[in-house]
């Protein structure tokens, strides 16, 4: 099969520990980059149809508490072996959008035209699999594309390590690890438009998933090992598959957000690019790999729980909108998205984790109030022992009653302290 259109984002993130405000991390950008901000007209127009926070946080108009974009031009043609020999793409650009909290994402703009549907998975799976990076296949997309990318995150973060890999085969591999730091392969959103788009919903599910997992073609139902079984693909269509129109298919799964077009009118396929993936799936990655930082703080031992909980509150509060837009669809695809993503699994230990710790403190604060109590306690018994000697020493005079005063005291204490220790055994048998 011929794919006429790729488009597709490979995304990823990494944070900046030390700072969590975005002009911090601005100032450290190197050389090559220039902000993209969006004119006061279409931020107006983007405001009929998505609510207004929201659009102030995402829409990259240098709001004080909203993301910030930055881009870097590329524009290289680049090309990677397949089974079908090189295969060329091209990059028109790099962007990174700098989030509140230290959080920095970035995204790689891949484009092919006219393309086997074989050569297009083969190169995305090599682009996205970013442990494993081949020094001499790869060197272009090294030099013009991770290089910048590492650039960043040097200024930002500090040094890096690279790693080494040897393959079963002997064959060496780099990896660039630190550039996804909550898993081994980047983020893919994909846009591609068939040379001929499936009649049947059963073809359109198979090319769909084929695409979603960058699996080659006709391996969906395939009798290898390496096959899906059928009731797996039957669930993922189920859960995971949006399907509104006839001309066009979605499938968001936890690594990848694809779309399969029946048209390529650049208009729709631009709305895509713009609202889908740089609106709502950007909005998406953010409170994953936020949400994803924060659990992982919240277990490691030193950490600050209480600045951690304040800043979690003031995430929750100002950054997570129940809402995005006043149309059905942006709420649909929000909804595919935040479902993949695993997001409100993510937000319940985080809920979890902060009731366990409010938990402990209220248990600590039981623990020290008690003991107060128990020694304001003792300090009365002692007190209402001392006045009831005091008052049967004036009374009957111990010196004259015992021949001692001392020995008086001591015999009316210990006789009061022992009525107490009986009474307070009782009471406690009598509750049991």
């Amino acid at each position: 099969m011929i794919v006429t259109e790729s488009r597709a984002y490979l995304c990823g993130f990494f944070t900046n520990p030390a700072v969590h405000r975005k002009s911090d991390s601005v100032r450290q950008l190197p050389s090559g980059w220039s902000e993209v901000v969006c004119p006061p007209n279409a931020i107006e127009e983007m405001k009929d149809f998505y609510y207004s926070d929201f659009i102030d946080f995402i829409a990259g108009s240098s709001a004080k508490e909203g993301v910030r974009i930055f881009e870097r031009t590329i524009d290289r043609a680049l090309s990677l072996p397949t089974g079908e020999g090189l295969q060329p793409f091209t990059v028109p650009a790099i962007r990174l959008y700098l989030f509140p909290f230290g959080i920095v994402v970035f995204s790689v703009e891949i484009r092919h035209r006219e393309v086997t549907f074989d050569a297009l998975v083969s190169v995305l799976n090599q682009l996205r699999n970013n442990c494993y990076y081949d020094l001499e296949t790869m060197s272009g997309f090294i030099e013009f594309v991770i290089g910048p990318l590492c650039e960043v995150y040097e200024r930002i973060r500090g040094p890096y390590v690279t790693t080494e890999r040897i393959l079963f085969n002997g064959e060496k591999r780099r990896g660039y690890p630190f550039l996804m730091e909550n898993g081994n392969k980047f983020k893919l959103f994909h846009i591609l438009v068939p040379e001929t788009y499936p009649q049947s919903s059963g073809k359109v599910n198979i090319l769909l998933y084929e695409a979603a997992t960058l699996s080659r073609e006709v391996s969906c139902n395939g009798d290898d090992f390496m096959s899906c079984s059928p009731e797996y693909f039957e669930s993922v269509i189920a859960s995971n598959k949006i399907s509104i129109f006839n001309n066009w298919k979605a499938l968001s799964l936890f690594d990848t957000f694809t779309i399969l077009s029946g048209t390529k009118q650049d208009y729709l396929l631009t709305n895509w690019e713009e609202d889908y993936f740089g609106k709502i799936y950007l909005y998406g990655l953010f409170r994953k790999f936020y949400l994803f930082r924060m659990n992982t703080l919240f277990r490691r031992e030193g950490s600050n729980l209480a600045l951690l909980k304040e800043e979690f509150i003031l995430y929750e509060r100002k950054y997570c909108f129940p809402r995005v837009s006043y149309n059905f669809l942006p709420l649909e695809i929000m909804k595919h998205i935040t479902l993949a993503l695993d997001i409100d699994r993510d937000k319940e230990e985080m809920y979890h984790m902060l009731e366990q710790e409010n938990q402990q403190r209220e248990e600590i604060a039981d623990r020290k109030m008690n003991n107060l109590l128990f020694f304001l306690t003792c300090l009365t018994i002692f007190s209402t022992v001392w006045d009831l000697g005091c008052l049967l020493d004036s009374m009957y005079p111990f010196e004259l009653a015992v021949g001692s005063t001392m020995t008086g005291f001591r015999s009316v204490t210990s006789v009061l302290l022992l009525v107490t220790i009986l009474f307070a055994i009782f009471n406690r048998m009598k509750k049991h």
